[in-house]
């Protein structure tokens, strides 16, 4: 899987922003949740806890 700049720059905030908070709240950092849906020939999509990153370049290695 590859992210664009853009997108990198967008996983960061929504990630930081959800690890700050609960650092903040006195909880340890539980992660975060990330969708990958390949869909053919209309390519895949990535979120992010929810909010979408869009088209994402996605490589399935052949395997012998």
């Amino acid at each position: 899987m590859e992210l664009s700049s853009e997108q990198t720059e967008l996983y960061f905030k929504i990630t930081q922003s959800k690890t700050e908070a609960e650092i903040n709240a006195d909880c340890e950092p539980s992660g975060i949740s990330m969708c990958i849906d390949v869909t053919g020939p209309l390519g895949s999509f990535a979120s992010v806890e929810g909010n979408d990153l869009g088209d994402i370049t996605f490589d399935i290695v052949d395997v012998e």
